[in-house]
């Protein structure tokens, strides 16, 4: 049977194709269809509008997290500076640290706390030092009493204070000073301290007499630590009975240095009560003991002028010229100084008149170190260096 066409058959209704996509990317087929369908509220706006809010919050997050690394960075390297800076200072420590004291309770409701011993301690430790005017270098005194300001490093739970002290131990040649306080039940206070592990001979007295056993203990603490500094505070509070005492006590010391330092202490005593020849014999046995020391030079010099030897002082002067620039024992301006002393001497023997005077001048006005019994001999060597110009005019 044929097939039926006759004019009663629907028509099928033919629909326009779309064209199709120009490109893949979803972005810009929306693009076109944004651009065929401009009403505001057309799907493919809306996802455009959708898109940029997504793409500016990437942005902005990729923004906030290279600020992120880069603050991170700094930060990091402000802490390696940190650190570099106290290791560099830590292996350069030294010093003595006073710690506080450990105190009966009953001393410390009274206000006689371990701080406040530790703070006195240190006082006086500064005051016997500016004292002693000596040219030996002086080892710094600081009080560890926690009270720093702490930075405390992310993560660790450790403040960069802690650090900086454990690297000083480690590091540095600090000596650490700690002390306690017992009382008796007759009330009599007993004062014991050790710097290290070495105790030092305790102090015993009255409540009342704290400020004099803590006196007493600065100077036990400084004759060990700067011995020949020690002998010169003695010295300058005329306790010259004491400084014999104490030198004697040092002259079978390890170091050649307090030997020679002891010998040159005795010349003075032997000086006194026994005349040059005493004084020779000592100093003589004070450059045997250590011949890099200049203080028995300088005294040696002195004698043998008195002796009327110049060829003698002459060599001598020019010897301790070389033992002072060599030593680094001497703090700066005792070095500088005692340079100063041995070109005007050596300049006087040669009548260069001119040199010594400029010599002498650069002393004026300064306070000496390690010269004891004269306050400042500076301005009468500038007079004698100007008196003979004069004269040789």
């Amino acid at each position: 049977m044929a097939g039926v066409t006759g004019k009663g058959a629907p028509r099928r209704r033919r629909v326009k194709a779309e064209p199709a996509p120009t490109t893949p990317d979803p972005i810009e087929i929306a693009m076109e269809a944004e651009a065929k369908d401009r009403s505001s509220d057309s799907p493919a706006r809306t996802l455009l509008v959708n898109q940029n809010r997504l793409v500016r919050r990437q942005i902005a997050s990729e923004d906030l997290r290279i600020a992120l690394k880069l603050l991170t960075g700094v930060a990091g390297l402000a802490v390696a500076v940190a650190l570099g800076a106290m290791i560099w200072s830590a292996c350069r420590a030294d010093g003595l640290v006073i710690e506080p004291f450990s105190v009966p309770p009953t001393l410390a409701e009274r206000g006689i706390t371990g701080e406040t011993l530790a703070r006195q301690l240190m006082d006086d430790l500064t005051a016997i030092s500016e004292v002693s005017r000596s040219s030996e270098q002086q080892r710094g005194v600081s009080g560890n009493w926690g009270d720093s300001i702490s930075i405390q490093i992310p993560q660790t739970g450790v403040s960069l204070a802690q650090v900086d002290t454990w690297l000083r131990a480690t590091l540095g040649r600090q000596s650490y000073v700690s002390g306690e306080v017992m009382a008796a039940p007759d009330s009599t206070l007993t004062l014991v301290a050790r710097i290290g592990s070495h105790g030092l001979p305790p102090l015993t007295g009255q409540e009342v007499g704290m400020a004099a056993l803590i006196q007493r203990m600065a100077e036990a603490l400084y004759a060990r630590e700067q011995p020949t500094s020690y002998s010169f505070y003695l010295r300058r509070n005329n306790r010259l009975d004491d400084a014999a005492a104490y030198a004697r006590t040092r002259l079978s010391s390890p170091s050649a240095r307090e030997r020679s330092a002891s010998y040159t202490w005795l010349a003075f005593d032997g000086a006194a009560r026994q005349g040059d020849v005493a004084q020779h014999r000592l100093l003589q046995a004070a450059m045997a003991a250590d011949p890099t020391f200049s203080a028995p030079y300088s005294n040696l010099i002195i004698l043998e002028e008195g002796f009327g030897h110049p060829e003698i002082v002459r060599r001598l002067q020019l010897e301790r010229l070389r033992v002072v620039a060599a030593d680094t024992t001497y703090a700066v301006e005792a070095k500088s100084q005692q340079v100063a002393f041995g070109l005007y001497s050596v300049a006087e023997k040669q009548g260069d008149w001119i040199e010594a005077r400029s010599q002498a001048q650069s002393l004026v006005g300064r306070t000496l170190l390690g010269v004891i019994f004269q306050s400042n001999p500076a301005h009468l060597f500038r007079a004698r260096a100007n008196a003979a110009l004069h004269e040789n005019r």
